[in-house]
């Protein structure tokens, strides 16, 4: 800072001086110059966002995470309704849950088959 002026006036100078060093205010450890702070928030880590598809607010560095989970994401995934009796098939997004429940209705109906005559022999 190139500031000069009465030792006095140091004080409310420092306050508002702009190449003054500061820490992140929302406490991600980044130490910039307070004329930065804007920019820095915008790209934080650590700032919260909130998820266009459920509404949930989200740490911006874990984002990606929630989208995988989100339960209103079409991209997200999930597991196949049939997994307990075991379906196999991993990775499936959640917009495509229903061509995978249509593609495999004849395997998912022997597992159900499979599923009641070990219930029967029971």
């Amino acid at each position: 800072c190139d500031w000069s002026g009465q030792l006095g006036d140091i004080v409310q100078h420092m306050s508002m001086c702009v190449k003054l060093r500061v820490a992140c205010v929302i406490g991600c450890g980044e130490v910039l110059e307070r004329c930065e702070t804007d920019g820095h928030l915008k790209k934080c880590p650590l700032r919260r966002e909130r998820c266009e598809y459920c509404g949930e607010e989200v740490q911006a560095s874990g984002a990606n995470r929630h989208i995988a989970l989100c339960p209103r994401h079409p991209d997200g995934e999930v597991s196949c309704p049939y997994k307990e009796l075991g379906c196999d098939v991993l990775g499936i997004k959640r917009k495509d849950l229903d061509t995978h429940l249509a593609d495999y209705s004849i395997s998912h109906q022997k597992l159900m088959l499979r599923e009641i005559h070990q219930l029967r022999s029971e």
